[in-house]
């Protein structure tokens, strides 16, 4: 391990990432994927650090989770609040089409309800 360690500080590779390649191919014999033996340390290294990048996951932006919940839950009362005005605006017109006690009472606020979500 220090020597691979070792070699890889020569290189410009950082110390994790040449425990992770001592980690990866010891077990398997120093054998590369393809079954080929790892014979020459230096080059191995070099190797593998120019092909990190295929198999390294890119990194996810940062969000604000603060904001991105707010914006969600901003979204959902928008939704719902749609929802209801859609469901109960057809059950206020009923209402004062039903002339019934209610429409008699309340009459005038159901009129100005009306008025106010046709706009």
């Amino acid at each position: 391990l220090k020597e691979v360690i070792d070699t890889a500080a020569i290189l410009g590779i950082p110390q994790d990432k040449a425990e992770g390649f001592y980690y990866q191919y010891k077990p398997q014999g120093w054998l590369w994927g393809n079954g080929q033996p790892i014979t020459e340390l230096r080059s191995g290294l070099m190797r593998w650090k120019l092909n990190q990048f295929k198999f390294e996951k890119p990194k996810s932006p940062i969000v604000d989770s603060e904001t991105t919940r707010k914006q969600r839950e901003a979204q959902i009362c928008e939704e719902y609040d749609s929802y209801l005005r859609q469901k109960t605006t057809q059950a206020l017109k009923d209402l004062k089409k039903d002339k019934g006690h209610i429409a008699q009472v309340a009459g005038w606020l159901i009129d100005e309800i009306l008025k106010e979500r046709a706009q």
